[in-house]
């Protein structure tokens, strides 16, 4: 998914995250769905509005994005950067593998991905990938546990969503039982793929990099109302779900999740929302006011099937070989094992960074990533 940003009219970014999915193995034949939001500039609105918006966008030409607005230059800049990426799919010979779909008007992350996933689900596809512009796989990840990830969907057919590890994403797991009182959800819904990778249950639907079931995460995310069991009805009433603390993501550590006025209409993603911004802050506090009723909480989160993966480093044999089954059987040394290393206290690798200088990696690595 991309939209307008400072990079632009460079494609760096992009081809950056695009490229950094060959660390990724076992994609690299995948067909790729580009959507491109739409935008408006200050000359699209009403005057009152559109002065408003210049005061705003003088500063910081991307001070409005998330409402889908940006300077006349940054909208121009845009233009570029989409001529230029058509040309150089054209020019890398990659026309057969990827295709880009403009919105005629702003979207929003979570209607772009609506987007991606049914353009998917018309090819036949099963699983889909997605992908933010601005981040990028730093870590390699062999095919052997990509098909063990996989495998998971046939052997829970209520998994929908696995999220691979960023800085922020690794953290949660830690955080069930001491801020929110779900050790029973992370000890009942805890898998373990292979020594040194699990799958973690995830109370909140990340953003950053992660693989659905086509067929199992839109009517979730987009039809909530149809799809959710009557339980979770009755449960998220008016005034049925109390605010909770916020565990990173949206709020930041120690804010409060707003209770859920709305029963489920709390989920419903609209025009220009981020899915962990309105769908993630309502699932986890609907899944934190259960921590005292373990059957349903399981049910619950069933529901959503969300999870995260937990890549820790092993210890090396005293030859120096990697300790057990570390999921590299596969791999053909082709290209860097990591471009950037980022391992916290427990060991925890982050599988995903952002490019623009957010997170706390240093730029550096930004060269090494592998181009398609």
């Amino acid at each position: 998914m991309t939209s307008p940003s400072n990079a632009h009219p460079s494609t760096s970014l992009i081809w950056g995250a695009l490229g950094s999915t060959s660390l990724l193995r076992g994609v690299q034949d995948a067909p790729i769905e580009i959507v491109c939001d739409g935008y408006r500039t200050p000359a699209d609105l009403e005057p009152s509005h559109s002065q408003r918006a210049l005061k705003k966008l003088s500063g910081r030409p991307t001070a409005l994005s998330k409402r889908g607005i940006v300077s006349a230059e940054l909208g121009s800049s845009y233009e570029e950067y989409k001529r230029q990426l058509r040309e150089e799919i054209d020019e890398r010979g990659l026309g057969w593998r990827i295709d880009v779909d403009e919105c005629e008007s702003h979207q929003g992350f979570a209607l772009c991905v609506r987007r991606g996933l049914m353009a998917m689900q018309r090819r036949g596809l099963r699983f889909a990938l997605v992908l933010q512009h601005d981040r990028a796989f730093i870590r390699r990840f062999s095919e052997a546990d990509l098909r063990r990830v996989l495998r998971q969907f046939d052997d829970d057919e209520t998994t929908r969503y696995v999220g691979f590890a960023t800085s922020t994403s690794k953290l949660q797991s830690t955080r069930l039982q001491p801020r929110y009182k779900l050790n029973s959800l992370l000890e009942a819904r805890t898998h373990t793929l292979r020594p040194g990778l699990l799958l973690r249950p995830s109370i909140f639907w990340f953003d950053s990099s992660h693989v659905v079931d086509v067929d199992r995460a839109l009517p979730c995310l987009y039809e909530p109302f149809t799809c959710a069991p009557p339980f979770m009805h009755a449960r998220c009433a008016d005034g049925a779900v109390a605010g909770t603390p916020s565990a990173g993501g949206p709020g930041g550590a120690g804010s409060a999740d707003p209770p859920l006025p709305g029963g489920l209409g709390s989920f419903t993603l609209r025009r220009g929302d981020f899915i962990e911004d309105r769908f993630g802050v309502a699932q986890r506090a609907l899944l934190a006011s259960l921590h005292d009723r373990p059957d349903e909480l399981m049910e619950t989160f069933d529901f959503f099937g969300s999870y995260l993966l937990e890549e820790t480093v092993l210890e090396s044999d005293d030859d120096g070989s990697a300790d057990g089954d570390r999921g590299v059987d596969d791999d053909d040394g082709d290209g860097p094992a990591t471009v950037c290393e980022l391992v916290d206290a427990r060991a925890r690798v982050s599988h995903v960074a952002h490019m623009d200088g957010r997170s706390s990696a240093p730029r550096e690595w930004l060269s090494q990533l592998p181009r398609l």
